[in-house]
């Protein structure tokens, strides 16, 4: 499991979060989005995202060796509105996210829960919810809060695909 941690945190931080090439996609025709795909130590990381300004989806893919595995994922930042009354930006939880992503890297988004020290009015926190043993499944939910307010949720559900 430890590739598959390291592979997946690889991926996202050479992607996303990171200084990867983006590339344009579509889904069906129906929604348009980006995707970057990245060699990772031993395999290959694959992730497609389609969002608005602050909500959406998507799903990373990895394989090493004869090892696969998936990451879903769907949320994103509050309403503009209520953005405006703590007097934040999309932008403001986005930047916070990503930097959030880089400094916990494999302590995050993944199979424990990572809950680390408030940074000013801002905490992050990533929580397992259930784990599947008989599918390998597990499901977690990772939220930013601002001055005890909740800005952004993202719904994971982690699984091999075997």
């Amino acid at each position: 499991m430890k590739e598959i941690e390291h592979g997946l945190t690889q991926g996202l931080l050479g992607g996303f979060a990171g200084e990867g090439h983006l590339h344009a996609t579509s889904r069906g025709g129906i929604v348009d989005g980006k995707s970057v795909h990245i060699p990772v130590d031993g395999g290959e990381y694959h992730d497609e995202w389609f969002t608005g300004e602050r909500t959406g989806g998507g799903q990373e893919v990895l394989a090493i060796g004869d090892q696969k595995f998936t990451r879903v994922y769907a949320g994103g930042a509050s309403n503009e509105a209520f953005l405006d009354h703590l007097g934040l930006k999309v932008d403001d939880v986005n930047n916070y996210l990503v930097d959030k992503l880089k400094s916990l890297g494999e302590r995050t988004r993944l199979f424990k829960d990572c809950v680390p020290q408030p940074d000013g009015k801002w905490q992050y926190s990533y929580k397992i919810k259930d784990v599947f043993g008989n599918s390998g499944t597990t499901t977690s939910v990772e939220s930013i809060l601002y001055d005890n307010m909740r800005v952004f949720v993202h719904a994971f559900v982690l699984c091999p695909i075997v």
